[in-house]
C-alpha cells in the first residue's frame, strides 16, 4: 500500500473547484451543526482563499482564509464524515497555517469549536477571548503567532 504522503495533498482550491468545496463545507455545517448555508461563503472584498485536502484526487476537506483588519482569519473548516479520524483535518490546518505564515502573516486569527480548538492549541494557538454560543456549541476566538506555531512544529 502507498504511504499517506503520496495519497494526500493539501493545496489551494482552483476556481473551478470552489463550488464543490463550498458544498462539502456547507453540507457538514448545515447537516451536522444546523448552520445555514448562506453563512458559509466569504464576501469577495475580504479576499477569500479556499484551501482543500484531497486523497487520490478526491477533495475530502476544506477551509477558507480571508483578510480582516487585524490580519488573516481562517474558518469554515470541515472534513467529510467518511474521512475523519485520520488526522486529515490536522494536516489541513497545519498546511494552511504554514502557507499563511510563508506568505508573510505574523499572526492568524479565527473562531473555533472545541474539537478544532484542541488541535489548534497543540499548534501554538492561544485563546484571545471568552467562548460564545454559536448554533448550539461553543466557539472560541483564537490567535496563532508565527513563532509559537513554528516552535510547536519543532516539538513534534
Amino acid at each position: 500500500m502507498e504511504n499517506r504522503e503520496k495519497l494526500t495533498v493539501m493545496r489551494c482550491v482552483r476556481p473551478e473547484e470552489k463550488e464543490r468545496v463550498l458544498t462539502l463545507v456547507s453540507d457538514v455545517f448545515e447537516i451536522e451543526q444546523g448552520i445555514p448555508r448562506d453563512m458559509d461563503d466569504i464576501p469577495a472584498e475580504k479576499s477569500p482563499q479556499w484551501w482543500c485536502i484531497e486523497i487520490s484526487g478526491r477533495i475530502v476537506g476544506g477551509i477558507v482564509s480571508w483578510e480582516e483588519p487585524e490580519g488573516p482569519h481562517v474558518g469554515r473548516f470541515a472534513v467529510h464524515p467518511s474521512f475523519r479520524h485520520r488526522h486529515l483535518g490536522t494536516d489541513l490546518l497545519r498546511g494552511v497555517l504554514s502557507a499563511l505564515f510563508a506568505l508573510g502573516a505574523s499572526e492568524v486569527y479565527g473562531d473555533a469549536r472545541d474539537v478544532t480548538l484542541k488541535i489548534l492549541l497543540k499548534m501554538g494557538a492561544e485563546v484571545i477571548d471568552e467562548p460564545y454560543e454559536f448554533y448550539g456549541s461553543n466557539c472560541t476566538p483564537f490567535r496563532v503567532k508565527k513563532n509559537e506555531f513554528i516552535e510547536s512544529q519543532r516539538l513534534k
